[in-house]
């Protein structure tokens, strides 16, 4: 929030979208107003325009949704993508996929990995698909080690109920981000169809 105030940038709320505003609409063509949907940055819209007297568009807002993002988040998201929010229809906002040589064997790919793991650990398939902005681009701070964690999960098909799973030593690192929402634990553990080993 102190970067917004420190370049002039107000956030405002909405039913089902935080709006940041970059610049006051007074400053652009009111006829070259245009919303600018960013394929690779899923929940996020930017309102882009042209000043008097320029050829190229410019960011007068970013637009984002309720569902995928909470304040802090937009937030951190523009100050991370000022660049982008610079120049809105560069290769920056919309990069072209690499292309695979012939007779190379791609990857698989990071949904159906997430599939596989979750179907490993729940013994189901997952009902659906989501994304998750995690403010982690700015570093973490490591809080200690974690001897163990509590959950709750229906694992296997069966009713919810509560783990606690403690970890072996040397116990992983638990870390969290700068906005101090977001917990990471990292270590030598795995997830298993038994639930986490390690």
């Amino acid at each position: 929030m102190l970067f917004l105030r420190k370049n002039n940038m107000k956030k405002s709320e909405q039913k089902n979208f935080y709006r940041i505003t970059l610049k006051p609409k007074g400053g652009f063509i009111k006829k070259s107003f245009r919303t600018l949907a960013l394929p690779y940055h899923k929940g996020i819209k930017l309102i882009i325009a042209k000043r008097p007297g320029e050829t190229t568009t410019k960011t007068q807002a970013a637009i984002f949704d309720k569902k995928i993002f909470t304040p802090g988040n937009a937030a951190a998201w523009v100050k991370e993508h000022i660049t982008l929010l610079k120049n809105p229809c560069s290769k920056i906002a919309n990069p072209k996929k690499k292309k695979h040589k012939a007779g190379r064997k791609k990857n698989p790919a990071p949904a159906r990995q997430l599939s596989e793991l979750y179907r490993t650990f729940h013994g189901a398939d997952a009902k659906g698909r989501g994304e998750l902005f995690l403010d982690i681009e700015r570093g973490l701070i490591r809080l200690g080690n974690c001897d163990g964690v509590y959950y709750l999960s229906k694992k296997q098909g069966g009713k919810e109920k509560a783990y606690i799973h403690k970890f072996n030593w040397p116990f992983p690192d638990l870390y969290c981000n700068l906005a101090g929402n977001t917990l990471i634990i990292h270590g030598n553990f795995k997830i298993k169809k038994e639930g986490i080993t390690g």
